[in-house]
């Protein structure tokens, strides 16, 4: 094996021996890839769920464990890397929630108004709040609700996903 990639894959891992030095970000890809996992396993195996708890899950592994290290360091001083990260986490729970239902049409405004909320969200860079940890909490929840609120309000015309 190349040295070069025996040091790389020897970083990537060693974070992980150690759980209790991760970052928030490191512990929001993990959660975000276990539940994106969890979730396709429960599809797969014919399970259903409710809308809300799928457009959550895709929502935490979007904005997390697929968001790029370059997004990430980018869309605080480019728009445009802040509209792409913006249409992907905003906008992509809730279209693939409304593919899974057989709804799409349904979720149109759902999506249009998820990207330019996510978009907002993440303009303020975690509120410019002091304390990093205080910043993601209020980042985050503010993601959450909004993709909740979307959903339930469109709830009596979704069904839920199988």
């Amino acid at each position: 094996m190349w040295k070069g990639a025996e040091q790389m894959s020897a970083g990537a891992v060693n974070p992980l021996r150690h759980l209790s030095h991760l970052t928030w970000w490191m512990w929001g890809k993990l959660i975000g890839a276990a539940g994106f996992i969890t979730l396709a396993m429960l599809l797969m195996m014919g399970h259903t769920l409710p809308t809300v708890v799928v457009a959550v899950l895709v929502h935490v592994a979007v904005d997390f464990t697929f968001q790029s290290a370059e997004t990430a360091r980018l869309k605080g001083s480019s728009k445009r890397h802040l509209l792409i990260h913006a249409l992907a986490a905003g906008g992509m729970p809730l279209a693939l929630t409304g593919f899974l239902t057989g709804s799409p049409s349904v979720v149109v405004a759902g999506t249009v108004i998820g990207v330019v909320c996510h978009y907002a969200i993440d303009r303020t860079c975690k509120f410019g709040l002091p304390r990093l940890a205080l910043g993601v909490a209020l980042d985050q929840t503010c993601h959450l609700m909004t993709v909740v609120i979307l959903i339930l309000l469109g709830s009596s015309i979704l069904p839920s996903v199988r």
